[in-house]
C-alpha cells in the first residue's frame, strides 16, 4: 500500500523524527564548541569532552544541556529509523538492533549530562558500547538501500573505528586523549546524521511515488 501523504502518516512522522537524527551529531560536536567558548585555555587536543561539563568549566550546564539535548534528539530518532529502515526492507531483526542501539546511545547521551564530571556514576556509564556499535550497525542496515558513496562512507567510518580501537593510528592517548575521543565521535556520531538524511529522503521518495 502507497504511504499517504496526511501530516499525521506513520512516513510523516517517522520523517519528522528522522530529523532529530540529522541534527544529533550538531548538537553533539555544537554543544563542545560552545561550552569551549566559556572555559578559557581549554584544549581540544588534550581535553575530554566530559570535562565541558565538570566543575573545572565556569558554566558547565552548557555542556551538560548539550549533552540532554543530544541525548533526547538521538532517542527521537531510533523511532523514526524503525518506520525508515522498514520501509527500505531491511531485515526486521537487524532494524530493531539498529534502533535498539541508537536508544541505548541516547541514554549514554543522557547519563553523561545527568551525572556530570566528577559524579562517580559519570565514569560507569553502561551505555557507551552502543554507541561504539553505531557505524556497524548503521552502516548494515541502510546497505541494501544507499548507493556506492555512500557505502564507500559506512565502510570507511568503521574501518577508521576499527583502526582506532586496535591502536592502528597511532594516538598518545596522556597527551591527546581530547584528539582520540573526538577521532573515535567522528566514526561513531555522523553516521547517525547520514542514515538520517538518507532513510527521510527514501520516505519522501516514497511518499512522492
Amino acid at each position: 500500500m502507497v504511504a499517504t501523504n496526511t501530516p499525521w502518516s506513520q512516513d510523516s512522522l517517522a520523517s519528522a523524527a528522522l530529523g532529530f537524527g540529522i541534527a544529533a551529531p550538531f548538537l553533539y560536536f555544537g554543544s563542545q564548541i560552545a561550552a569551549a567558548l566559556f572555559f578559557p585555555g581549554y584544549s581540544f587536543l588534550s581535553q575530554s569532552a566530559s570535562q565541558l561539563g565538570s566543575d573545572m568549566a565556569r558554566y558547565p550546564a552548557v555542556f551538560n544541556t548539550g549533552a540532554i539535548l543530544t541525548g533526547a534528539a538521538t532517542l527521537i530518532a531510533s523511532l523514526g529509523f524503525l518506520r525508515g529502515l522498514h520501509r527500505l526492507g531491511s531485515h526486521r531483526a537487524l532494524t530493531w538492533l539498529t534502533a535498539g542501539g541508537l536508544a541505548a546511545s541516547a541514554l549514554m547521551h543522557l547519563w553523561a549530562g545527568a551525572f556530570p564530571m566528577p559524579n562517580p556514576r559519570h565514569g560507569q556509564n553502561p551505555f557507551q558500547i552502543a554507541a561504539v556499535m553505531l557505524p556497524i550497525l548503521i552502516g548494515a542496515a541502510v546497505w541494501k538501500g544507499v548507493r556506492a558513496p555512500a557505502r564507500v562512507y559506512f565502510v570507511g567510518t568503521v574501518l577508521a573505528l576499527a583502526a582506532l580501537m586496535m591502536n592502528l593510528i597511532p594516538v598518545n592517548r596522556q597527551l591527546y586523549d581530547g584528539l582520540f575521543q573526538r577521532l573515535l565521535a567522528l566514526t561513531v556520531f555522523p553516521p547517525v546524521g547520514v542514515a538520517s538524511y538518507v532513510l527521510r529522503k527514501h520516505l519522501a521518495d516514497a511518499g512522492a511515488a
